[in-house]
């Protein structure tokens, strides 16, 4: 029935028919399967061919085909299997995956306990995992998928190493493509590795116990802006225990998500620069006193760090670094083991977090008097100056008048021609002044 325009295959297309052992329906126009199609043939069958179809959902039609030992499903439209696809395909040998838009594969395969040959090429897979195939596996053909060769990838790598299974060709060789940015290398001193958390993959740089002063040149603020690499990503190597061998090691590149720098001596992050997707940071036992507040800020993604063993400054400044702890308690493991250092004996190994804001900022008394004091001089000052002007009220004003200042109301009432000579008083000389100063009691006291 090869190359022909079936479109479909119905439950009742092999209904009554018996003892067929081979059925090759490549090259149709094949899009759906009923989950009864084989159901009667379900004990014969050996050998199923729908290679070159359209095909995007088996829908259970294979399921429980007992004695099949070749499937070929090369060509089709499929981009995923449900869990219990492959169910009851107990001897199942061979299976063809080849040229469909499959991007990941589950643990469908582990059912199939018999598997010796499984072909994936030219699919659109970015990883595998070791876990996904079952022990019985000979041979695994995977070219033209795009994997990403990073820490997820790695245990699968790993497994091809460890396990007898043929491959097709190398995968994840030294890359002679030439970067726009290169990932780093690991520093001198440290050692550099894939880890995981739960779910995530990624590499982590561990400097401790390096007797460190200063940061990894990799990690300052002044290299990382003018580097010719990308100091976010960091690219290791995996010895090759393959046939291809000859092919070099496996390179593996991933983001720099953990940073270890504990039992070292350094004395400042304020020209740190660390990738901003950072999970791990360790910065326990070293010589901190002074936090780097705006780099823990910066580092959104975090959810382990540890603080303890440096002699913190509680100071006024700390007091946020205590905020920034109480903030972050989840993720800060030793937190109840940061403590304060021998700056000031009063704090010496208080917990930060456990500090009132008066434990680090408090109030200095000898200030206090003195401002008191001077508070108290200066109101008496005033004081003292407002007596003294109602005591002499009255010559104040004459002296504001002698002078052309007439914002009292009082002065609004002088009309005569008296007081309107004292506004050019100054000219005048000092008899006529004298002479104008007893006109000028006079009309103050008639008002």
């Amino acid at each position: 029935m090869a190359e022909n325009r079936i479109e479909t295959l119905g439950p009742e297309d092999f209904h009554g028919v018996q003892g067929i052992q081979s059925i090759d329906l490549q090259n149709n126009l094949i899009s759906k399967v009923d989950n009864f199609t084989f159901r009667s043939i379900r004990r014969d069958l050996v050998y199923l061919d729908l290679s070159r179809n359209r095909i995007r959902s088996l829908q259970g039609c294979v399921r429980n085909l007992y004695l099949l030992t070749s499937l070929n499903l090369t060509g089709n439209m499929i981009e995923s299997f449900e869990e219990d696809e492959f169910q009851g395909l107990d001897e199942l040998l061979q299976l063809f995956l080849d040229g469909n838009p499959i991007t990941s594969l589950g643990n469908e395969m582990q059912r199939l306990t018999q598997l010796q040959y499984l072909s994936i090429i030219n699919n659109k897979i970015f990883t595998l995992k070791p876990e996904q195939f079952p022990k019985t596996l000979k041979f695994l053909y995977f070219e033209g998928n795009p994997f990403k060769c990073d820490c997820q990838l790695l245990p699968f790598l790993q497994y091809l190493n460890s396990s007898s299974v043929e491959t097709d060709g190398p995968l994840c060789t030294p890359s002679n493509q030439t970067y726009i940015m290169p990932p780093a290398k690991c520093p001198d001193r440290c050692n550099c590795f894939c880890t995981h958390n739960k779910d995530k993959h990624f590499m982590s740089v561990d400097c401790s116990y390096a007797e460190l002063t200063e940061l990894p040149r990799l990690f300052n603020i002044e290299y990382s802006s003018t580097a010719k690499e990308n100091c976010s990503w960091m690219a290791i190597h995996l010895p090759r225990d393959t046939k291809f061998s000859q092919s070099g090691p496996f390179a593996i590149e991933d983001e720099i998500k953990g940073v270890n720098f504990s039992h070292n001596k350094l004395q400042s992050l304020e020209e740190a620069h660390l990738p901003g997707g950072m999970r791990h940071f360790i910065l326990d036992n070293n010589h901190l006193q002074k936090p780097p507040l705006s780099l823990l800020y910066s580092l959104e993604n975090l959810s382990n760090v540890t603080l303890s063993g440096n002699p913190w400054s509680c100071d006024c400044d700390l007091l946020s670094f205590k905020e920034w702890i109480l903030y972050k308690s989840e993720f800060v493991t030793d937190a109840n083991e940061t403590r304060c250092g021998s700056e000031f004996p009063e704090l010496n190994g208080r917990v930060i977090w456990s500090l009132t804001d008066m434990d680090f900022c408090p109030v200095n008394t000898g200030s206090s008097k003195s401002l008191a004091i001077g508070l108290l001089s200066f109101f008496l000052v005033v004081a003292v100056a407002a007596l003294v002007l109602i005591v002499h009220w009255t010559k104040v004003k004459m002296w504001l008048f002698a002078h052309g200042i007439t914002c009292f109301h009082e002065y609004g009432i002088i009309q005569n021609k008296e007081a309107e000579n004292l506004l050019q008083m100054n000219g005048l000389e000092n008899q006529q002044r004298n002479r104008l100063w007893i006109d000028f009691l006079q009309i103050d006291a008639s008002v």
